[in-house]
């Protein structure tokens, strides 16, 4: 057999000589294996947001150098929460970005090395919104954009979640359920039931009396009118409140490689617990979705580690594992997910950054295509990208992915996001 090409762009036909095949019926029934080798996949590209300036970046990688294009420039002082994600089902990465008035708006990516400023309309600007996340809630291939309101100055009460969507022309707007506006840890997104759809996941105090913290799901779930709600299920517990323990970065993954989104999150003595999504099904209603098992995690002491914690597969193992960096953001740490269990080892360094720069917040994704997620930061001061590649045991030595070349200079804070450019 031989593969003459590789697969390097999305929906590429890949064409395969096959010889040696026999007795193959001529309606194609008969069963034959083939052994595909050396298959690349193609790196993941990096979009920046650079809050001090308003401008939107792409960089465009060829697996060790990243080429740099202008996206639009928004207003800086509109204070902006910007996210990433696949709006209009293209297959390509654009920007979305809320900005303090609860306007939002749509960097679309045109695939040609420009992106567009399109309104994607509102949300009231006399309410608070919190809990913004991305995902595709109602599995139409398209990213959506969800809120909650926090704030109850238009309505009888607060805690709605909003969805805006994009329906081919324009954004829309759905209703998608009311739950309490306080007291969550907070929130993470993933396809609890393998159902095509994204869900909600929360992180909240039990009962008052309660020693524990409770796991809920929001299952995107089709009602009787054909629209959407979260529908609540418990998923579980953590021994320990919120203000006794100090529950935070809450995390999702798939610790242990079965498609289906697990949960962590930290307690104040540095420690992770995991919830593993292999336990019985959720009371109430059979919608798929499975209660989350608890197994102890890593432990990132919190007199060196009270930065960001970031998930990917480090190891090319197909589970996801947990990195953060030294709160002097020059020393990469990886726990990676155990083979026989999700319990993640102590962490390890796995790289060093150079100490005399000034790095920015640090992005996980498989930059060069191997099938390792990689960690990329920007130098703040030298306007340069770099990447810490993984060889499945640790990083190689910082690599130099170029300058980001630009209309004006760099001048933060700067937000990072993996994606595909075109």
């Amino acid at each position: 057999t031989a593969v003459q090409d590789t697969l390097d762009e999305p929906n590429e036909t890949v064409v395969v000589d096959i010889t040696g095949v026999t007795n193959a019926t001529e309606n194609g029934t008969q069963q034959q294996t083939v052994t595909i080798n050396d298959v690349f996949l193609s790196p993941d590209d990096l979009l920046l947001f650079d809050a001090g300036s308003g401008r939107w970046r792409m960089g465009r990688s060829d697996g060790s150098s990243f080429t740099w294009m202008n996206g639009p420039k928004w207003n800086a002082a509109s204070g902006w929460t910007t996210f990433t994600g696949d709006y209009n089902g293209d297959g390509l990465t654009d920007g979305i970005g809320v900005n303090s008035q609860n306007a939002v708006f749509f960097a679309r990516n045109n695939g040609d090395g420009t992106m567009s400023t399109i309104s994607a309309g509102s949300f009231s600007s006399l309410e608070t919104f919190q809990h913004m996340l991305v995902g595709d809630f109602n599995g139409d291939g398209r990213d959506d954009l969800i809120v909650q309101q926090a704030t109850n100055n238009t309505t009888p009460l607060p805690g709605s979640w909003f969805v805006k969507s994009f329906d081919g022309a324009s954004f829309a707007t759905s209703f998608y359920g009311r739950w309490d506006a306080s007291g969550w840890a907070d929130f993470g997104v993933g396809d609890v039931n393998q159902d095509g759809h994204d869900d909600i996941i929360g992180l909240k105090n039990a009962i008052p009396g309660v020693d524990r913290v409770n796991w809920l799901y929001g299952i995107s779930n089709q009602i009787p009118d054909g629209s959407r709600r979260f529908f609540a299920q418990f998923a579980g517990a953590f021994s320990g409140r919120i203000e006794d323990v100090g529950w935070h970065s809450v995390l999702v993954g798939d610790w242990n490689n079965d498609g289906r989104a697990d949960v962590a999150a930290r307690r104040n003595d540095g420690r992770f617990l995991f919830g593993t999504a292999t336990g019985g099904p959720t009371p109430y209603a059979a919608i798929g979705a499975k209660r989350v098992l608890n197994s102890t995690g890593p432990l990132f002491p919190t007199t060196q580690f009270t930065g960001l914690f970031l998930v990917g597969d480090f190891d090319g193992d197909g589970r996801d594992d947990i990195s953060a960096r030294l709160d002097n953001k020059t020393e990469l740490w990886v726990a990676q997910t155990g083979n026989n269990a999700p319990t993640s080892s102590t962490p390890q360094q796995w790289g060093i950054w150079d100490d005399t720069r000034n790095w920015s917040d640090a992005v996980i994704g498989d930059f060069n295509g191997d099938g390792r997620d990689d960690c990329a930061s920007v130098d703040l001061t030298g306007s340069h990208a770099w990447v810490s590649l993984s060889t499945g045991t640790g990083f190689s030595t910082m690599s130099d992915f170029g300058l980001i070349t630009g209309s004006e200079p760099l001048t933060g804070l700067l937000k990072l996001y993996k994606g595909f450019i075109n």
